[in-house]
């Protein structure tokens, strides 16, 4: 007899074992776009402009901070298809990070289809990756990573490379 539902794969977790993701802490994310679409910003004379989608998702990270007094959005970028950020939760942070994730990726996600007027609402892939920042180099190599990542995809996008294979 067939089964009713067939079995599912399991998807690897992303998060580190046994980390306590509603302790205080400063996470490196990136969440990417559905199928890698170009749409948040596109390349301008030379540098990376951000789209009226970009705009809208830079606006909706900013607005974290307001809706979460124990967020702080320490560094950030938009890229053409994914956004970076080191999020840092301060002690009485109502949120874990997964949901504090979820809440920008939905705010974002629900505005860029209403000004685009998209049908189909999903913005993001499904997920996220994290990192967890250990200490102060490792804080400033990933602000390093952030500030140095429009470059990197602007000389990976001249020599026709794509931008993916570009290593951290």
């Amino acid at each position: 007899m067939a089964r009713a539902f067939p079995r599912r794969i399991r998807r690897r977790t992303l998060r580190r074992p046994g980390h306590d993701y509603r302790a205080p802490g400063a996470y490196l994310i990136t969440t990417v776009v559905r199928g890698r679409a170009p749409i948040l910003a596109r390349v301008e004379a030379g540098t990376l402009a951000l789209t009226l989608a970009g705009r809208i998702v830079a606006d909706a990270l900013a607005e974290l901070p307001r809706r979460i007094p124990a967020l702080i959005v320490d560094a950030s970028v938009v890229m053409p298809d994914h956004v970076h950020a080191i999020l840092r939760l301060d002690t009485g942070a109502p949120l874990p990070l997964g949901r504090v994730v979820g809440l920008f990726k939905g705010l974002s996600a629900k505005r860029v289809s209403a000004v685009l007027r998209r049908r189909n609402g999903t913005l993001w892939q499904r997920g996220y990756h994290d990192r967890v920042i250990r200490d102060a180099r490792d804080w400033n190599r990933c602000r390093t990573y952030i500030a140095h990542n429009p470059r990197r995809w602007l000389d990976a996008t001249y020599r026709g490379r794509d931008q993916a294979s570009v290593p951290m």
